[in-house]
């Protein structure tokens, strides 16, 4: 009796936790939204020049740009979605997304939305590849058999955006280095050596 309120609250704690993350947007779709006001007050040239830098040193196959406008940017991503069972773990399928990111002066916002679940199979050389060219929205829960796996699947998605989101903060955040200037080391040269 204990153990199945001890497993039934871990259930609800991470749908809980997974819809606090993704929130449902106007047009019925899960979004992760975040507004960042930034305290050094950089322009929106400066701001649009560090998220077009962060999408294109990500790798290609992660992250691509579509869309590069005056103050918007759009690219499609996608996560891989580990199964992790005792030990081992291996991938479940792949969630792909829509991020558009937009500036003003001081301030930006970007969101990760249209998340589609394609689950992996494992061909005859062993490796997990896409079971079909079709994937499924999250919105659609497919059937009350397989809810619980879909509700960890949202988590698991939940859990992967919240960390792209913390790591494109962090970009934005960082000190930017210009890459035209490097500081030549300085070369002591002394008789005894």
């Amino acid at each position: 009796m204990r153990l199945s309120l001890i497993i039934g609250f871990a259930l609800f704690a991470q749908v809980a936790y997974s819809q606090k993350v993704l929130t449902m947007s106007n047009d019925h779709k899960y979004t992760y939204y975040e507004v960042v006001v930034d305290d050094a007050g950089l322009a929106k040239d400066s701001l649009l020049q560090r998220a077009r830098t962060f999408l294109e040193k990500k790798n290609p196959k992660d992250l691509k740009i579509t869309v590069a406008e005056k103050d918007t940017l759009g690219a499609k991503g996608l996560f891989i979605i580990d199964k992790t069972i005792l030990v081992a773990s291996h991938p479940s399928g792949q969630v792909t997304y829509q991020f558009t990111f937009n500036a003003k002066d001081g301030r930006y916002r970007f969101w990760l939305t249209d998340f589609v679940y394609t689950p992996y199979n494992r061909d005859r050389y062993g490796n997990f590849v896409p079971k079909t060219n079709f994937g499924q929205p999250l919105e659609n829960i497919p059937s009350k058999l397989k809810s619980l796996e879909w509700k960890a699947i949202l988590t698991a998605t939940a859990a992967k955006a919240k960390e792209m989101g913390d790591e494109f903060k962090g970009f934005m955040e960082a000190k930017q280095v210009p890459s035209g200037t490097s500081v030549t080391p300085k070369v002591v040269l002394k008789a005894d050596w």
